[in-house]
């Protein structure tokens, strides 16, 4: 494993250390549900976030329980369980 503590390239303006955190300490998690009213979204690798209706996509869903989805609000960072087979979205 690579022990450095500074990357090759760096962007403008950063010139400490790296530091190693917990997602915890980075991200926020909340769950805030039941918001039947509002667009589903979808998840597309390479695509990123999309409403579902905008979507060509034939995937199934229970549109009658939509009470337990998750509200995502813009700028929120949304990890899918997907993510891992081919990085973050």
């Amino acid at each position: 494993m690579n022990n450095r503590k500074t990357p090759i390239i760096r962007f403008k303006g950063f010139t400490d250390d790296w530091e190693q955190r917990k997602l915890g300490k980075v991200f926020e998690e909340y769950s805030e549900k039941n918001h039947e009213d509002l667009p589903t979204l979808m998840i597309i690798q390479g695509g990123g976030t999309i409403r579902r209706d905008e979507s060509d996509r034939s995937l199934l869903y229970d549109k009658a329980n939509l009470a337990n989805y998750k509200m995502v609000n813009e700028g929120d960072f949304i990890v899918h369980l997907r993510s891992f087979e081919g990085g973050l979205e």
